[in-house]
């Protein structure tokens, strides 16, 4: 990751880069549980990820996190419910800080 950040820093992308924090969710938006993934919790997953959303933070890259309120799942998604497949305005949302970025 050192390699990659110098890589960016060198081309002048670094500034440009964003790197999405984004919670696993715990709910579909029909209230329902999304089930774990290969045994692990939304919340155990975010525990995982904060050490490497820190450590990409500490190399200059910044990371914008996604609204809690927005990390929720969808049965309504093309591959199913799955702690990591947002509804459609967590999409949107991410699209406007991309576009609030360039």
């Amino acid at each position: 990751m050192l390699k990659f950040a110098r890589v960016l820093e060198s081309r002048g992308l670094l500034e440009k880069t964003l790197v999405f924090d984004t919670p696993w969710a715990e709910f579909t938006d029909s209230g329902e549980e999304v089930p774990l993934f290969r045994n692990i919790s939304a919340v155990e997953a975010g525990l995982l990820y904060v050490r490497y959303y820190s450590f990409i933070e500490e190399l200059g890259i910044r990371v914008v996190r996604l609204p809690v309120e927005l990390a929720i799942s969808t049965e309504s998604h093309k591959w199913g419910v799955a702690p990591y497949h947002y509804i459609e305005s967590a999409y949107l949302w991410m699209r406007d800080r991309v576009y609030e970025n360039v």
